[in-house]
């Protein structure tokens, strides 16, 4: 009897041990799975995290994409205009130093007229005197923009302000040239710094096409005798564009009428 009893009393610790090991495995278990769980929650976040960065990225790509062919139409269809402007001007017998021009540089530095930009204060104009400050600096202010617009991929180009000229009948003009907004998150985008400032050729295009439409050499009594350029409000130093470190001046870059070209090519 009393080895029954005993065997009994065995039998019970064992079934204990037994609930007891079965309940430490399965709490065990439990967190094993939270831990799990937890892991692949934070690896599907960082996968919607790529995902999220690839969309945006190709979505960046096709915008950039959308913009290459819309300039490469805007151009064409520029180019038709000039096309037309020109004969109708030589047809006419119309001056076209009474208009505004739009310069662009090819990798050889040769000067092209790509646009013909009419204003009515300035073909009306004789001499500096008949233009006022603020004129002027909707004049000038309409060919930097349009320029960012049809030649710089809309960068950034602001007019700061308009001196006196001590050294001509004119002003000075004080120009900022900025990169586009978030462009540090962005591994495709070409501005200033990565595009227009780089090679030889192509900083010198950079240089020569702001410093001709800002100072127009070819027209009598434009009022912006001298530039001054800046990068983020600072002192430009890069190799390729070295003519943007100094004030350029009108007198310096005085055109041959020979030398232009009309862009139609």
């Amino acid at each position: 009897m009393k080895k029954e009893y005993i065997a009994i009393i065995g039998l019970i610790i064992i079934i204990i041990v037994t609930i007891w090991y079965g309940s430490l495995s399965s709490s065990r278990l439990t967190n094993e799975n939270q831990q799990l769980l937890s892991q692949l929650t934070s690896l599907k976040t960082q996968l919607d995290d790529i995902q999220s960065v690839q969309q945006s990225d190709n979505q960046q790509l096709r915008l950039y994409e959308a913009i290459v062919e819309a300039q490469s139409e805007k151009v064409a269809h520029y180019q038709a205009i000039l096309s037309d402007q020109m004969a109708i001007m030589t047809a006419e017998g119309i001056d076209q130093g009474k208009y505004i021009h739009l310069y662009t540089f090819d990798d050889m530095w040769n000067p092209e007229i790509v646009y013909f930009m009419n204003n009515e204060t300035f073909s009306e104009a004789s001499n500096v005197s008949d233009i006022s400050k603020e004129e002027i600096e909707n004049m000038l202010n309409d060919v930097i923009q349009r320029m960012s617009v049809e030649i710089f991929d809309y960068l950034p180009i602001q007019l700061e302000k308009l001196e006196s000229d001590s050294e001509a009948d004119g002003y000075c003009a004080y120009i900022d040239l900025e990169e586009l907004p978030n462009s540090d998150d962005d591994d495709q985008y070409r501005g200033w710094i990565n595009r227009y400032f780089q090679g030889s050729s192509g900083g010198g295009s950079t240089e020569r096409t702001l410093i001709y439409n800002v100072l127009q050499p070819e027209l009598n009594w434009w009022p912006i005798t001298s530039v001054v350029f800046t990068y983020n409000h600072e002192t430009i130093y890069y190799d390729h564009v070295p003519w943007l470190t100094e004030i350029n001046r009108r007198t310096d870059f005085l055109i041959d009428e020979s030398d232009l070209e009309s862009g139609l090519d």
